[in-house]
């Protein structure tokens, strides 16, 4: 995994939990003498050049029951997803913005149906299921252009005519927000504070996809 574009804030939370432990209390000492309050800026830190990059997997198992003129009919099919996502930091601005280029370097999908047979697709060779092998691979490897804000939320998206135009199915098109979404989820802790103490609350919302329509959160 290449270097993160924003440090996580859970690393410097964790060397100094290391550094309590080995020094017992002295830390506790100095804070005590220490009435001012402790914040912590936990926007993302952009750095120009840096990348991140993420390969996920995800299960996905339905099950489907019908009952009809006193018979009950069961199916499950199982979905499994695979792939790696980076994300390459390409300019900052002075206030603390920045666009980085978001690319879905492979994606695998495999399908099993209820007769228990996996139909596997894989963006990097072949896939079973010619419409969903034609949907990742026009989506493998194509460079998407995002710009976020200073609080580090996804404002802006191109590149995605070039994903659409490869699309034999122009409606299996994934919405803008499914790619925003997965920009917002890199950032860790998206719309975080610049300042920010224990107890410190803030909101944020995002509608999201969903396999119904969509979804606020």
């Amino acid at each position: 995994m290449k270097t993160r574009p924003f440090p996580n804030v859970c690393r410097p939370v964790s060397l100094l939990t290391l550094a309590l432990l080995v020094c017992g209390g002295l830390p506790a000492i100095a804070m005590a003498q220490d009435d001012a309050p402790q914040t912590v800026d936990l926007r993302p830190k952009f750095v120009e050049g840096r990348s991140v990059a993420y390969e996920y997997w995800t299960n996905r198992q339905t099950h489907v029951s019908i009952a009809a003129a006193g018979k009950r009919k069961e199916a499950g099919t199982i979905i499994a997803s695979s792939g790696r996502i980076k994300l390459t930091i390409d300019s900052v601005t002075p206030d603390g913005a920045a666009t980085g280029t978001l690319v879905y370097e492979w994606i695998t999908i495999n399908i099993t149906g209820p007769d228990g047979t996996t139909k596997k697709n894989d963006s990097r060779s072949s896939g079973e299921i010619p419409p969903l092998q034609n949907l990742i691979q026009s989506i493998a490897g194509e460079p998407i252009t995002v710009t976020f804000n200073a609080e580090g939320e996804a404002t802006g998206l191109s590149g995605l005519d070039n994903i659409e135009s490869k699309l034999e199915n122009k409606k299996a098109m994934p919405q803008k927000r499914d790619f925003l979404e997965t920009a917002r989820i890199l950032m860790g802790i998206p719309d975080a504070p610049a300042q920010a103490s224990v107890g410190t609350r803030w909101s944020e919302q995002f509608t999201g996809s969903h396999q119904m329509g969509s979804m606020d959160y």
